[in-house]
């Protein structure tokens, strides 16, 4: 279900949409169902036309699918000082989530894989991690040196201007 932030908060009764845009959903269901547990919350900024800006996860475990995209992005952990498979990485958020209040969202531009022994020096204050854009992970040790991980690109081919030719069977 999709519903305005004012409908979801009682600031409104407008009524939300069912994702395929087939019903209205009354404010008040919606709001009733948001609090269930294992109810899972997106975030989706439009413009005032409802053109979709951004899409955020609103939870600390990143869905399946924003995870393997995240892996396939970067192959392995963004540690620099190992080469962990991204599949044997946990998905740590470069910013904290809920750190600062409303911090580190669940988003692919502060997420990225990283193996356990990077992560726990990170949080115990060894290492600072920044993501200077989505990507690129730069981070800086407690005795001030720096490094910066920035994963192979994904394999790309220039498209033909023409389709190949059929072969004449």
């Amino acid at each position: 279900m999709i519903v305005p932030i004012q409908s979801l908060m009682g600031l409104s009764d407008a009524p939300g949409e069912m994702i395929d845009r087939s019903a209205s959903v009354p404010a008040a269901l919606i709001r009733a169902k948001a609090i269930e547990p294992g109810t899972l919350l997106w975030r989706l900024l439009t413009d005032r036309r409802g053109k979709l800006l951004d899409a955020t996860y609103v939870g600390h475990h990143a869905p399946d699918k924003l995870g393997q995209a995240i892996r396939f992005r970067d192959g392995t952990s963004v540690s620099p000082t190992a080469m962990v498979p991204a599949h044997r990485a946990d998905l740590d958020h470069t910013i904290a989530y809920g750190s600062p209040p409303g911090g580190g969202p669940t988003t692919a531009s502060n997420l990225g894989p990283l193996h356990r022994r990077a992560h726990n020096l990170k949080t115990a204050g060894f290492m600072n991690l920044q993501q200077s854009e989505r990507g690129v992970f730069e981070w800086t040790t407690s005795t001030g040196h720096q490094s910066r991980h920035t994963a192979d690109p994904l394999p790309t081919v220039e498209w033909a201007h023409s389709p190949p030719e059929a072969s004449a069977a």
